[in-house]
C-alpha cells in the first residue's frame, strides 16, 4: 500500500528522461501548445459556469463576482501546483501518477477513483443542465401544448415496485453524453479540435454577457 512508483531511470542533467526504448512514452503526442492551452481554459471555464451561476447568485447575491474572483485565484494556485508536478514527474497519469510517486500506491488508487467519480458526476450534472437549457429554448419556439408533449425528454418518470414516489430521469441528457462520448472516441486530436471550438464559443458568449 505504501509502495511508491519509482522515477527510473534517473533524470539526466537537463531534468528530462533519456530517450530510450524502455522510457519512451506509449502515448502518441498529437497535441500542440495551442491545443493544451485551449484544453486548460476549457476545463477552467467549462459548461458548468452556466449551471452554477444561478445557484451562486442565490447564495452569494451581488458578491458572486467576488466569489468568482476568489475561485480564479484558487485555480491559479492549482495550475501552478500541476505545472510543478508535471515538471518533476514527467509521466502520464496526471494526479494519479503524482500521488502514486509522492505518497504510495494506496493514495494513488484512491485519487484515481475519486477523479473517475468526480468526472462522472460533473458530466452528468452538465449534461442535465445542457438538456434543460435546450428544452427551454425549444419551448420558446413552440406553442405551449406542443412543448408539453416533449416534457418527457427531460422529465421521464420511473416507477419502482413497492415505492409510492417515482423518480425522474432525463433521456436527453443520456443522448448528450452519448454524443460527447462519440466525439471523444474519434481520437485525441479530433476531440481537441471540438473542445477548442466549444471553448472559443464559450468565451465569446461570456464576453458578450460581460
Amino acid at each position: 500500500m505504501s509502495r511508491r512508483r519509482p522515477l527510473s531511470p534517473q533524470l539526466n542533467v537537463e531534468g528530462s528522461l533519456p530517450e530510450t526504448e524502455e522510457t519512451r512514452s506509449h502515448l502518441k503526442r498529437s497535441l500542440n501548445l495551442t491545443d493544451l492551452i485551449f484544453y486548460g481554459v476549457g476545463c477552467s471555464v467549462g459548461a458548468g459556469i452556466y449551471s452554477l451561476v444561478g445557484i451562486g447568485a442565490d447564495l452569494a447575491g451581488p458578491s458572486i463576482a467576488l466569489s468568482f474572483l476568489l475561485c480564479g485565484v484558487a485555480c491559479c494556485f492549482t495550475s501552478l501546483a500541476y505545472a510543478e508536478f508535471a515538471a518533476r514527474v514527467p509521466l502520464a497519469g496526471s494526479a494519479y501518477t503524482f500521488t502514486y510517486v509522492s505518497f504510495g500506491e494506496l493514495c494513488g488508487w484512491l485519487v484515481g477513483w475519486n477523479l473517475t467519480l468526480g468526472y462522472a458526476i460533473s458530466a452528468a450534472v452538465v449534461a442535465r443542465s445542457w438538456a434543460e437549457y435546450l428544452m427551454r429554448f425549444v419551448d420558446g419556439l413552440m406553442p405551449d401544448e406542443d412543448a408539453s408533449k416533449l416534457r418527457w425528454l427531460t422529465h421521464f418518470p420511473i416507477h419502482f415496485p413497492g415505492l409510492d414516489s417515482s423518480y425522474v430521469c432525463c433521456p436527453l441528457a443520456i443522448v448528450i453524453i452519448t454524443l460527447c462520448t462519440l466525439v471523444l472516441v474519434t481520437g485525441a486530436k479530433e476531440s481537441t479540435r471540438f473542445n477548442s471550438a466549444m471553448t472559443m464559443l464559450n468565451l465569446s458568449v461570456l464576453g458578450f454577457v460581460l
